[in-house]
């Protein structure tokens, strides 16, 4: 009977039968440690109990992935950055005023050294902020990929709601 089966752990899920098309089917098989369910046998057709399918768990991690990059403060990071920098540019100046006031011997090696570490400032200032910055290139990118994947599968959970048919029969000509 059907009720041994589900007792042993038959459940149905959703998987992916075709990445291209989206095609998705309701596959059984036997998960063992699945929570045990009481099989209402009165109802006609008889519902055999489910488990949570991979692209289930593909747009659970993937929303908490973007639930987490919302989170950091980027913009934050990016003016505490900046703030640090402008509060370091006068420190550099008063040690480069005062290099150049000593006159002694290694005057002239400190003030390069300065010279080079406001340089290097700058370079860092600009790599990390600048709106064309590589970094800030890559994680805008990065972000727009995730909001499309999670937009596709919200589009896709979506459809499914309204034609859970087509999980069996697959998408009709003409539905959009």
């Amino acid at each position: 009977s059907v009720r041994r089966y589900v007792d042993r752990g038959l459940r149905g899920q959703l998987r992916s039968g075709n990445l291209l098309t989206g095609q998705l089917y309701v596959a059984l098989d036997f998960f063992p440690n699945a929570p045990k369910i009481t099989l209402d046998t009165t109802r006609t057709p008889i519902q055999i109990p489910t488990v949570p399918g991979t692209f289930e768990e593909l747009q659970t991690m993937l929303g908490n992935i973007v639930s987490q990059l919302e989170r950091v403060p980027f913009e934050q990071i990016g003016d505490d950055v900046h703030r640090a920098l402008v509060r370091l540019d006068p420190l550099l100046q008063a040690a480069d005023k005062l290099v150049k006031d000593l006159g002694t011997g290694i005057a002239p090696e400190l003030h390069a050294t300065l010279g080079q570490a406001r340089q290097t400032l700058a370079t860092a200032e600009h790599g990390l902020l600048a709106a064309d910055a590589p970094v800030q290139t890559d994680l805008r990118e990065t972000l727009r990929e995730v909001r499309r994947a999670t937009e596709a599968l919200r589009n896709l959970s979506d459809f499914l709601e309204r034609h859970p048919e087509s999980l069996i029969r697959g998408k009709q000509e003409g539905r959009p």
